[in-house]
């Protein structure tokens, strides 16, 4: 009588958050009795309060009783994704899935995991192999005064050292002591519940529009450009300010304006005229345009760097830019004072034109000769 196909299974813990990996070391995923048994006592020896251990000791103990069914071929393996959860973790477990089952395929599997959070990657695995049963692993804890101390100790070394945790639970409450600090000092204290109502507005902002990881984002794809724009925002909040306490001393000198008066308002903020003397020069709209010329040079070195073309479009951008602020100079000045003759007006307003046609039909030869080259 010939001998019945023996069933193929594969014994899968997952270890979502990568604590193993991170702890000793190792690269994922894990394959075979003796790798996983190396692995789990060693993290267990490294961390014997992580119920990780446990749950990695229990998908090696149902893979030994599996080897005792003689109509069943089985392997264990352990998956991991990664410490900032989310997306990039399932990402993680699903290449790491697909690696192990290029290494033995399998009809069924057997997951293994010891919290809900890793479960969360059950739809990922059924997705690639059948899910014949699944062993959550749940630590059983003492209700002893001494063993509960020992878990909230645990718990609070885990909050210190873990980034995913000790951000919030010690990195803003840090913070938040410093101003207060900070406020104490200065004989403003009372402010501390508005200092509070701060910090925790801005961190539901980050995190709320995923601005860290834009920043971080923009910082990996271009340091420069990113400096750049760093810089620029600078100069706009700067520019930002000057204009409102030049507008606000016009005010309080000038008392309420009128609707009509208003554009004279935006020629105070253009101009900054109660700047100190040895300043008298310098308009607002000269910040303005130099935070936006700071990131066009970016942009250009940034192109220039990685070899991109076209590098003149930022070129004649800042040329741009500079014509512009000698043509606002003058708007700000007919504003402030609508009487005057606008011929200085005029005669920047053509230059600007003029100037910036002839560049912009010279680059446009130049590119066009370029190609026929």
């Amino acid at each position: 009588m010939a001998e019945e196909a023996k069933q193929r299974l594969i014994v899968i813990y997952v270890d979502r958050d990568d604590d193993i990996g991170r702890t000793l070391g190792i690269k994922t995923p894990i394959v075979g009795r003796d790798e996983n048994l190396r692995a789990a006592t060693r993290f267990a020896l490294q961390a014997p309060e992580d119920s990780d251990a446990n749950a990695l000791f229990a998908a090696i103990q149902v893979y030994d009783k599996l080897r005792e069914d003689k109509g069943v071929e089985c392997e264990v393996a352990t998956v991991a994704g990664d410490f900032e959860g989310g997306v990039k973790a399932d990402l993680k477990v699903s290449k790491e899935i697909d690696e192990v089952l290029k290494r033995f395929p399998a009809e069924g599997a057997i997951v293994v995991s010891d919290g809900a959070s890793d479960e969360h990657v059950i739809p990922i695995i059924q997705s690639k192999v059948p899910i014949t049963s699944i062993r959550r692993v749940v630590v059983r804890q003492s209700r002893g005064i001494e063993e509960t101390y020992f878990l909230i100790v645990k718990y609070l070394r885990r909050i210190m050292e873990d980034p995913k945790y000790s951000t919030y639970m010690v990195g803003l409450p840090g913070i938040f002591l410093v101003m207060v600090a900070i406020l104490a000092s200065l004989g403003l204290a009372h402010y501390a519940g508005v200092a509070l109502l701060f910090l925790i507005g801005v961190t539901l902002i980050v995190k709320g529009f995923s601005i860290d990881r834009m920043l971080l984002s923009a910082w990996s794809s271009s340091p420069i450009i990113f400096s750049s724009a760093l810089i620029s925002i600078v100069t706009f909040t700067v520019a930002a300010y000057l204009g409102a306490a030049a507008v606000s001393s016009f005010l309080a000198s000038e008392g309420p304006v009128t609707l009509l008066e208003l554009p004279k308002l935006i020629g105070v903020f253009l101009s900054l005229p109660n700047m100190p003397v040895f300043l008298a020069k310098i308009y607002n709209v000269d910040i303005i345009m130099a935070g936006f010329i700071i990131l066009l040079l970016g942009r250009a070195v940034d192109k220039y760097i990685s070899g991109r073309p076209r590098v003149w479009h930022e070129g004649l951008t800042i040329i741009f830019c500079i014509m512009l602020t000698l043509l606002l100079r003058e708007v700000a000045n007919l504003l402030l004072n609508p009487l005057q003759t606008p011929l200085t007006f005029l005669v920047w307003m053509l230059m600007t034109v003029l100037v910036y046609g002839a560049l912009l039909i010279a680059f446009m030869f130049y590119e066009r000769w370029k190609r026929e080259v």
